[in-house]
């Protein structure tokens, strides 16, 4: 599949390196020097976004977070000089789907994005029909990612809707917090138990209506 690439990083030997490799890999790519430029191209649509910080900072947040309010469903790398806990939940709370810390080689990089972009598009990952879930009180739209109360409709980020679908998928069905991570995030290593809770309260406290138990010491169930 002809993917492209949106790379965003003041490190221009960075930016090389991962040139050569994308262009091995068949792969368009656009340069962008720094990230204050990437709001230029919000408005468009990569395949994928690897936006490289050279510190966590508030503004830096607030771009990429307009990345993903015009398209919640493509993902998007963060690479930061060092990672710490606090940048793993701001990661969370803004849909980041994968992070790393400096010191990667690029093969692992587009190892990654691959991953990423072959979940996101290829026909192997998606489901061959469009499918409408009613679960509790709410209408789950898969084909459009849209979920809808009555007349409401919820602006759900990429990982809470697919954490909304697998309780969907599987009401009644106790759900580890190992089963969780492996089908919201996959293999990511700086996912934890702690990513599970947080991504479950704020699915919680954005749908109010909605009926998840907690399983203590194991995980969640949602109720049918």
């Amino acid at each position: 599949m002809n993917y492209t690439v949106y790379l965003v990083s003041k490190d221009e030997q960075l930016r090389r390196i991962l040139a050569l490799y994308m262009q091995k890999e068949g792969w368009n790519f656009k340069l962008i020097p720094e990230l204050s430029r990437a709001e230029r191209y919000i408005n468009e649509s990569p395949s994928l976004w690897i936006i490289d910080v050279e510190k966590t900072s508030v503004m830096n947040f607030e771009i990429i977070h307009k990345i993903k309010i015009y398209n919640s469903n493509t993902p998007i790398v963060l690479i930061s000089p060092k990672v710490d806990s606090a940048d793993r939940l701001m990661v969370l709370e803004l849909g980041i789907d994968d992070l790393l810390e400096k010191g990667f080689s690029p093969k692992e990089i587009i190892i990654r994005s691959l991953r990423l972009m072959d979940r996101a598009y290829s026909p192997l990952y998606k489901p061959q029909r469009i499918c409408v879930h009613q679960f509790q009180n709410y209408q789950i739209n898969e084909g459009k990612r849209i979920v809808t109360e009555d007349q409401i409709t919820y602006r759900l980020t990429s990982k809470e809707f697919d954490l909304l679908t697998l309780f969907a998928r599987n009401g009644g069905q106790a759900l580890s917090r190992e089963q969780i991570i492996m089908n919201i995030w996959g293999m990511t290593e700086y996912c934890n138990d702690r990513a599970v809770d947080d991504l479950v309260r704020r699915l919680r406290k954005k749908m109010g209506n909605l009926r998840i138990e907690t399983i203590y010491g194991y995980g969640y169930r949602s109720c049918i």
